[in-house]
């Protein structure tokens, strides 16, 4: 018998006004977050409440679904028998090691006003009809509404390895794919800007972990960016390949992010300059390589931010087909903040099967290559 338990975030979008730095963390419109199949609130450890989403019946044969709905806070799992289910207690330790495990998907789609969000959980197909489907809780928050989309007067994404660049519309479905806080711990969603969002560690992704990590408590600058974004301490740290050019030349910074093959998908890239030491245009140039192709030719955080310690991130949309991505950087010091991958529906606005015809492209492998003027900069 096939068995699943999910967290589903749901994230609506709504507009919002960014007055450069002075902006407070952002406070959602919508914010429900729901437990489901608990008779009562639960008050989690961060301090949100997860409400019940209906009124428990009062029966003692409840249903499969409900009852495996409780399981939110809970390694292990048990269902009276009735004629829904095996009659045999159901336990998530027969499935997996005792522990604490679980896993969420992240999605964000445009909601009109006054328009219904309907959530459908269908089990898999068998032909011994012995599968279900369950989920644990359900988070709907509203958000910026051009955080991830194009903006209608802004300059497309550049899509690598086409000769022209790639709009994000906002009837496209995104799903989160990975949030990696680049040389630092994982972050929870308490620390976030007020969207609830987990940004995970980027060490199990390395190829390599023979590096440096700059952790820096500057005060930093969302004049380009609104402070929604992402935290601050995804800028105050990062890794570096350290100070020694001879090592750097021979070796890179790399990832290696698992994915599923057939979409497109955004990368975004997280970069602050904390360093005095490059602070002029040219100080730090690079090139971003994504499948061996450039993605963005004499790049420079300089030029984007016009000084050092000012937020910054860029976009690039890619076609993948091996099951992985590749990020990696080579050439003097690489410095990096923040990596965020989203998988795009396609045009029917499916997330699940891959278009066949995006399949003949290579996998993705970015590669940022640097080239430093000013050879003085110093890892921390």
């Amino acid at each position: 018998m096939e068995k699943y338990s999910v967290i589903i975030l749901i994230t609506i979008l709504q507009s919002s006004i960014f007055i450069a730095s002075e902006q407070p963390e952002y406070i959602p419109r919508d914010n429900i977050t729901l437990n489901c199949g608990a008779p009562i609130d639960l008050l989690a450890n961060a301090g949100r409440s997860w409400a019940p989403e209906f009124p428990v019946p009062n029966s003692n044969t409840l249903s499969l679904l409900l009852q495996a709905r409780n399981s939110f806070v809970s390694t292990s799992i048990r269902c009276p028998m009735n004629n829904m289910v095996d009659p045999r207690p159901f336990s998530l330790s027969k499935l997996i090691q005792r522990g604490r495990y679980w896993f969420s998907r992240e999605i964000c789609l445009n909601m009109k006003d006054n328009e219904v969000l309907d959530l459908v959980f269908t089990p898999s197909s068998s032909a011994s009809n012995d599968t279900y489907a369950f989920n644990n809780g359900i988070e709907n928050v509203s958000m910026p509404t051009n955080l991830y989309y194009t903006l209608p007067d802004s300059t497309y994404v550049p899509f690598v390895g086409q000769n022209y660049p790639f709009l994000v519309k906002n009837d496209t479905i995104i799903e989160m794919a990975y949030r990696l806080n680049v040389g630092a711990k994982p972050i929870s969603h308490k620390d976030d800007t007020g969207l609830f969002r987990n940004s995970s560690n980027d060490y199990f992704y390395m190829t390599k972990n023979n590096y440096v990590t700059v952790n820096t408590s500057m005060l930093i600058n969302y004049t380009m960016i609104p402070r929604y974004t992402a935290p601050e301490m995804v800028y105050q740290t990062t890794q570096a390949m350290g100070p020694s050019l001879a090592y750097n030349e021979k070796h890179n910074l790399s990832w290696r992010l698992p994915m599923g093959s057939g979409f497109r998908y955004m990368v975004r890239l997280h970069f602050c300059e904390p360093q005095d030491l490059v602070n002029s245009l040219g100080d730090q140039k690079f090139k971003v390589f994504i499948n061996s192709q450039t993605a963005k030719q004499n790049a420079d955080v300089i030029v984007w931010t016009v000084q050092g310690k000012v937020l910054i991130f860029k976009d690039y949309v890619v076609l993948v087909s091996k099951e992985y991505i590749t990020i990696h950087a080579n050439y003097y010091d690489v410095i990096l903040n923040g990596i965020q991958v989203f998988k795009l529906s396609n045009s029917n606005g499916n997330l699940g099967k891959p278009n066949l015809e995006l399949q003949v492209h290579n996998h993705l492998r970015i590669r940022p290559i640097l080239q430093v003027k000013n050879p003085r900069r110093e890892a921390c």
